[in-house]
């Protein structure tokens, strides 16, 4: 963590203030690579946010923090059933309950990036090298789709329990290339990264697929203790390997900040006679 704050020092103590620097929002997709495509055989699509700032405003170097979200399967279900209400051991009304169940397996990372532009006019091409971590999780959620909400009280906010399966953190490095185009106050970017992901464990999409989670309640009504469904179904075997992957994207990026003034040329001195 010390580190990671020098770092972000460094990169803020870097920024010049009379320089150009970039934003930029990106669609990604994701090609597992080597082991991490053997197990997961999936393309994964998400999304990229960067922020780069200049150096110098005389040398086109770019210090900046990224951070990716690829959505690796999703899963949705819903559970419906009756709660009954009791008055000793006889049964006198039953309230129908409608719950919404969502597993989702994620990919994010936090990477520092280190960006070449190359100062040529309209399309510059770039070249870039990375740092950071690969997070890799398995979440449920389970929300309250009932239409008086018998388990949540906030009606902006449904959701009754969340619950992970998995989840493992570790490193990721690499490096890429791409093109900026210009385009009105900004430019389009087009990118591909190789990144070298540390070992982890992680679920994936057929193996969520196969879950199913249960009502396993007393039947008992409770909306300050609503434990009675089951989160903990995570009865495959999760995979173990390092995390290999290609990214792809394509986006807009943003410029802010004071561009370099191009010096206008001299023009010739007339010839004396």
């Amino acid at each position: 963590m010390k580190k990671i704050l020098l770092l972000l020092a460094f990169i803020i103590l870097s920024i010049n203030s009379k320089a150009q620097h970039y934003f930029n929002i990106s669609l990604l997709g994701g090609i597992p690579q080597a082991a991490f495509a053997d197990n997961t055989n999936d393309f994964h699509m998400g999304l990229g946010l960067d922020l780069l700032f200049k150096v110098n405003p005389d040398f086109p170097l770019y210090l900046g923090i990224g951070y990716n979200y690829n959505l690796m399967g999703t899963k949705n279900q819903i559970i419906e059933n009756d709660l009954q209400v009791m008055a000793g051991t006889t049964v006198i009304s039953t309230i129908p309950v409608r719950l919404g169940v969502e597993t989702t397996n994620g990919l994010s990372n936090w990477i520092f990036k280190t960006r070449f532009v190359f100062p040529t006019d309209y399309v510059k091409p770039f070249v870039q090298i990375s740092g950071g971590l690969n997070y890799l999780s398995t979440r449920t959620t389970v929300t309250d789709e009932t239409e008086k909400r018998f388990f949540t009280s906030d009606q902006d906010d449904n959701t009754i329990n969340t619950a992970k399966a998995i989840d493992d953190l570790t490193y990721a490095y690499g490096g890429g290339a791409g093109l900026l185009i210009d385009a009105g106050r900004g430019c389009i970017e087009l990118g591909v990264d190789y990144m070298w992901g540390g070992n982890a464990t992680y679920f994936n999409k057929d193996q969520i697929k196969e879950w199913t989670v249960n009502w396993a309640g007393t039947g008992t009504f409770d909306p300050n203790n609503p434990d009675n469904v089951d989160l903990s179904n995570a009865a495959a075997t999760p995979y173990n390997s390092y995390t290999d992957i290609i990214y792809a994207h394509i986006g807009y990026t943003f410029k802010f900040g004071e561009p370099k003034k191009k010096t206008p040329a001299k023009k010739p001195l007339p010839k004396k006679h």
